[in-house]
């Protein structure tokens, strides 16, 4: 499971950016453990797959 701040390191993306994907419903889908959001790394990966295909 991925915190922000370590999704942050991974994908470049600021933690900002993040948290208003969250908010807004955009982006991948978080879990909230112990009341913080927690992502899985295999959610990442495919979020991140999906952004990179062509659309039709």
């Amino acid at each position: 499971m991925l915190a922000p701040s370590e999704l942050t390191a991974l994908s470049g993306i600021a933690e900002v950016t993040w948290r208003l994907w969250r908010r807004q419903g955009r982006g991948p889908t978080w879990l909230v453990i112990e009341g913080m959001p927690r992502l899985k790394l295999g959610e990442y990966r495919r979020w991140l797959n999906a952004r990179s295909q062509p659309s039709n």
